[in-house]
């Protein structure tokens, strides 16, 4: 949810500091003595923390942290022998001693502006459930606002089911209907990876359309992962269902992504406007996801620009675009982000951005100061989706 650091340099006498090569591909986990002074994210060692320090910051509870500069220290109490930090952050955290006691430590930049959240790590080892209101949240003080939400949503979240004659399974589809919904009137949409977050992200999408700073959409969801699908699907013998259905040439998945795809942009994109009243105007119709689905958006975007016009991938991350991923006639404009902490994605996002550009696509490109986390997906979707679902919809 998203540096300068200290080098490590050895000098002989009288001689030139030697330069250091950062690791070929390092992400924001490399100690910060192996990558470039102006890397915006890397570790810093945190076997000198103590107990006593850490017990003070913690005061009790299960997850803290405390800024020192550019310094971003992350304080967890978890009973297990290892711990992670996530999701701004994600990687393994130090154990103090022979404690319950663990510390995670970053050098960042540009913190004034950053705005990071982190789960305890007993929810990620599933030492217990947790919600949403037990996250950290952190906001230097020149961080953007988290967007606004209703309170109450007037218009209608639902959840269905639909059989996918591609895939041979019955997927879990998500729907938001906006306030005022007429079934005679025909309505833009936007498609969404990982779609059980349609019942999320509702409240922020019925803020936008309340508040005039965008036409009234409807948000049309299709699950991910095993859980989405209603059959026991492991005689398949896919491990990661949402890796397969996301990522073209995700190895053992067969022609998983393609059957997906085609479930995707014609079975969904057909029962969507048949039940909705969907616009079939690819130019009212977006694809967006997060993570894997940011990259799914990708792809989709390239293969079907016949069915989507405008694509709102999110730190996407999957293999580079090569000329065949250009063979489309029409093309959808792009709206994409990756976090600046988030070293590997952001790479990829601008090398997407960068080869999109020079094929002639239109693309816009933001770095907000955050990590790997959802938290990016409201306040991108909230700067984007005016550009794409403008208040004065023409086809309204």
């Amino acid at each position: 949810m998203r540096f300068g650091c200290l080098a490590l340099v050895l000098l002989a006498a009288c001689a030139t500091p030697a330069p250091v090569a950062p690791p070929p591909s390092y992400d924001e986990n490399a100690m910060c003595a192996n990558v470039p002074a102006d890397s915006p994210s890397c570790r810093l060692d945190a076997t000198d923390v103590g107990e006593v320090e850490a017990l003070a910051v913690l005061a009790g509870k299960d997850l803290a942290a405390v800024r020192a500069g550019d310094r971003f220290t992350v304080f967890a109490r978890v009973a297990a022998e290892e711990a992670n930090v996530c999701c701004s952050l994600q990687g393994p955290m130090t154990r103090i001693g022979q404690t319950q006691l663990f510390a995670a430590r970053y050098r960042l930049a540009n913190l004034d502006e950053a705005a990071l959240t982190f789960i305890p790590p007993a929810c990620l080892t599933g030492q217990r459930s947790c919600n949403f209101d037990e996250a950290l949240r952190w906001f230097g003080p020149a961080a953007p606002s988290p967007p606004a939400v209703v309170a109450e949503i007037r218009g209608e979240r639902f959840e269905r089911t639909l059989w996918s004659e591609r895939l041979q399974e019955t997927r879990r589809i998500y729907f938001y209907l906006p306030p005022g919904y007429d079934r005679t009137q025909q309505y833009p949409a936007l498609f969404m990876a990982d779609g059980a977050s349609v019942m999320v992200l509702a409240p922020l999408i019925e803020r936008l359309i309340l508040g005039g700073a965008i036409a009234p959409i409807v948000l049309v969801g299709a699950g991910s992962g095993q859980e989405s699908i209603v059959e026991d699907r492991s005689s398949l013998g896919i491990a990661d269902f949402r890796s397969a259905d996301y990522l073209p040439g995700y190895e053992g998945a067969g022609d998983r992504y393609e059957q997906h795809l085609r479930f995707f942009t014609e079975e969904l994109v057909a029962y969507a406007t048949r039940e909705f009243n969907i616009s079939e105007d690819r130019n009212r119709r977006a694809v967006t996801g997060f993570s894997n689905g940011g990259s799914f958006s990708v792809f989709a975007a390239l293969r079907r620009p016949d069915v989507f016009g405008a694509s709102l991938p999110l730190s996407p991350s999957w293999r580079r675009l090569t000329d065949e991923d250009f063979s489309q006639p029409q093309r959808a404009r792009f709206f994409m982000s990756a976090g600046l902490y988030e070293i590997r994605r952001q790479r990829r996002a601008s090398q997407y951005a960068e080869a999109l550009r020079a094929q002639g696509y239109d693309v816009v490109m933001d770095v907000p100061v955050m990590g790997h986390d959802r938290d990016q997906e409201s306040l991108m979707l909230a700067r984007f989706l005016p550009q794409v679902f403008p208040a004065s919809d023409p086809g309204r």
